[in-house]
């Protein structure tokens, strides 16, 4: 089978092994649905991981593919703003996912602060989720653990710990956790100094695809990989994917249509929203970031649907031995276009945290007498939703435009909807944007085997390893017609966002 790397990709729903050859494609694939538990008096709102169980599953999922000996190299990538607090051994003490919320009661200390400076220093605001708040909240309400901190890690960086014994990061990992400056590439010495964390706290910072360490005979014994193998730095799970979806040169803009739908545009400079609406991070490629306007939940929203209000459909699909999801997808693309006047505004947002975050109610507009006039079929409930995803893509990608100043040319979308190539005919119509799609759409776990690839040297740069290892798919240009049609209806959904948006708290 050759040499193989084995990519573990950790995401909020799932993580996944992933052996990957020289030449991207996957040879193995194995996952396992990830589990959280709501911490002690912060049921909704906080949420832990058991870190030493999630390493023990990764371990058994390496041994199980009986294709651990022939791993020339390891990389790892797992969603942003998870964290692991350890002590000064690595030993963790708190595991948190992206969905840990405890910092809701903490963060005004760092807002009132540092005010727009905040998202000045680091590109990101509010500091809700991220790891600032998290720390001050252990230091307010356990004090007695927060004590015995020693190291402060990207729950990324904490697995490849595990597999080197080195604390180590890449700048996109690093720009993730909101104690670094994004301008100066390096950990923000004011925000460190107001948290009372001293840099030897926090994780060497290097450019993704560098070699950081070798896997430990401890590593050996419990996954089979070979001792000695090298660990490659990866990266952020969406920068990996845009790495992977061709994101490489400033102006590229890259939707990563997933649980949730981040759209990313890359730059060949830093730049920061005035109004603090969107985000700015490191890519995962040296001399680049990302300004990030995220268009919110996506897939979990097809997920819901699925479950719900298409049990029976799905139910019956199987029965047929139909794929559940091609088929909603068809009854969708039956649907007349605009979803026979339904419009929705459900999940998917225009991304703007001026005023931090805000419940956003989730709405259904029903054409008047529908229940007269004719029955609603779940193909038009269905392409309303799918029409929401679009629209909220094409207002998030006018906001990048916006604050970028750079004109957008085409699309390149990738993550689990891109599978579906009416969805991809739906962004390209509702946008007017040539779309592109590449071969395989799990893009963070592809991403992160271009940076393993160019660490162990299979290739001599990312340039290079994207050439070899990256697959071109669907290439879909828009309908003028269509596209005629959904600016109207365009329009319309904007106006019924701006309401609904103002019925949030």
């Amino acid at each position: 089978m050759g040499e193989l790397m084995a990519v573990l990709d950790i995401g909020t729903g799932s993580a996944r092994l992933v052996l990957v050859g020289e030449d991207g494609k996957f040879a193995y694939f194995s996952s396992f649905k990830m589990r959280y538990s709501p911490s002690e008096g912060l049921a909704g709102i906080g949420f832990e991981l058991d870190a030493e169980g999630l390493w023990k599953n990764l371990a058994r999922m390496i041994r199980e593919s009986r294709l651990a000996g022939e791993v020339v190299g390891v990389g790892v990538t797992s969603q942003r703003y998870a964290a692991v607090f350890t002590d000064e051994e690595g030993r963790p003490l708190y595991a948190g996912p992206n969905l840990d919320g405890r910092g809701i009661f903490v963060q005004h200390i760092l807002m009132e602060k540092f005010g727009r400076e905040f998202h000045g220093i680091t590109g990101h605001w509010p500091p809700l989720v991220f790891m600032p708040s998290r720390i001050l909240w252990f230091k307010r309400e356990k004090p007695d653990v927060y004590a015995k901190f020693g190291k402060f890690l990207n729950l990324c960086d904490w697995v490849t710990f595990k597999f080197c014994g080195e604390f180590v990061t890449d700048f996109s990992s690093a720009s993730e956790t909101i104690m670094f400056d994004v301008s100066k590439l390096d950990w923000s010495e004011r925000m460190l100094r107001e948290l009372e964390v001293s840099v030897d706290q926090l994780p060497r910072v290097v450019e993704a695809g560098t070699m950081v360490g070798e896997v430990t005979e401890e590593a050996c014994r419990e996954t089979g990989i070979p001792e000695g193998t090298p660990v490659v730095a990866g990266g952020g799970d969406t920068q990996c994917a845009v790495l992977a979806a061709g994101g490489v040169e400033e102006g590229d803009v890259c939707v990563v249509a997933g649980t949730t739908t981040p759209v990313q545009m890359v730059l060949s400079k830093p730049v920061v929203d005035p109004e603090m609406r969107i985000w700015t991070s490191c890519h995962v490629l040296p001399g680049r970031w990302v300004l990030e306007s995220n268009a919110g939940v996506s897939g979990r929203l097809v997920e819901w649907f699925k479950d719900g209000i298409a049990e029976s459909d799905v139910r019956d699909a199987e029965r047929r031995g139909l794929n559940p999801y091609e088929e909603l997808f068809r009854m969708a693309e039956e649907a007349p276009l605009g979803a026979g006047g339904i419009l929705a505004s459900m999940g998917p947002q225009i991304m703007d945290y001026r005023e931090g975050v805000k419940i956003f109610p989730s709405t259904m507009a029903f054409p008047p007498l529908i229940m007269v006039d004719k029955p609603t079929m779940k193909g038009e409930v269905f392409r309303a939703l799918l029409e929401n995803i679009a629209f909220a893509v094409r207002a998030n990608c006018e906001q990048l435009r916006e604050v970028s100043g750079i004109k957008i040319e085409e699309l390149k979308v990738t993550g689990g909807l891109a599978r579906s190539n009416f969805f991809l005919r739906l962004v390209s119509d509702v946008t007017g944007l040539p779309v592109h799609s590449p071969l395989e759409k799990q893009g963070s776990s592809l991403g992160c085997a271009i940076c393993t690839a160019k660490g162990v040297g299979l290739y001599g740069s990312f340039e290079e390893a994207i050439k070899g290892m990256v697959k071109r798919g669907e290439s879909v240009e828009p309908s003028p017609e269509k596209h005629k049609e959904y600016e109207a209806i365009y329009s319309r959904w904007r106006q019924f966002y701006e309401k609904a948006a103002g019925l949030g708290v």
